[in-house]
């Protein structure tokens, strides 16, 4: 019984002297087209930690919530390191760093990020970070594109209407000419015809 007492009490005191873990979590918040890649990093100050497990897990709305949901867990130890990798994330652990990489953004994906951290050697303990928010936002360049559309739209009906104009102008001036031509005929006839039959009128009078 005397050795088991002596023993906690030298946990507590190990424990008190390695202190508590600070978890410094990048960023708090994190704003992220749809489509695109999210990374949260996650960095805590022990030093003599010979054996760490990281845990990444994401809440709907806060860390109240149940446990919330685990996207990975990777044990490393001492200057090692140690990563975890699938089609949506991947996580990798290296010098008192954690980092989370999410692939192929969705609205779904986002939630609240907490890394948890757990020194398993050589005395137990844990802690967990701020969190960061992530909000996916929709791509705007719909606006742009449909900007760029219109330009180019009337880039290319400018000159169509030019052509088009063109190819009135000297339609209508063959017409001109043509009725001009025709109408010149017709002038030409009357007038002939006016000097017969003055003529005739004239040869009439003098007999």
């Amino acid at each position: 019984m005397t050795v088991w007492c002596y023993f906690a009490f030298y946990l507590f005191l190990r424990t008190t002297a390695l202190g508590e873990i600070n978890i410094t979590q990048n960023p708090t918040i994190l704003d992220t087209l749809k489509g695109d890649s999210a990374g949260i990093s996650c960095h805590w100050n022990s030093e003599d930690d010979q054996q760490v497990r990281v845990q990444w897990r994401k809440y709907i709305l806060s860390t109240e919530e149940e446990n919330g949901t685990e996207l990975c867990s990777l044990r490393t130890k001492k200057n090692n390191y140690s990563e975890v990798r699938n089609n949506k994330t991947s996580c990798n652990v290296a010098n008192n760093t954690a980092q989370l990489t999410i692939y192929s953004v969705t609205e779904d994906d986002g939630g609240l990020y907490v890394c948890q951290v757990i020194i398993e050697i050589p005395i137990l303990r844990k802690a967990k970070g701020s969190g960061t928010r992530l909000n996916v936002r929709h791509n705007d360049n719909n606006g742009g594109r449909d900007i760029k559309f219109l330009y180019l739209t009337v880039l290319l009906i400018i000159p169509i209407l030019i052509c088009l104009c063109c190819l009135y102008c000297k339609r209508r001036k063959k017409k001109e000419l043509f009725l001009d031509h025709i109408y010149g005929n017709v002038r030409k006839t009357q007038r002939s015809n006016r000097k017969s039959t003055s003529k005739k009128h004239t040869k009439k009078t003098s007999v």
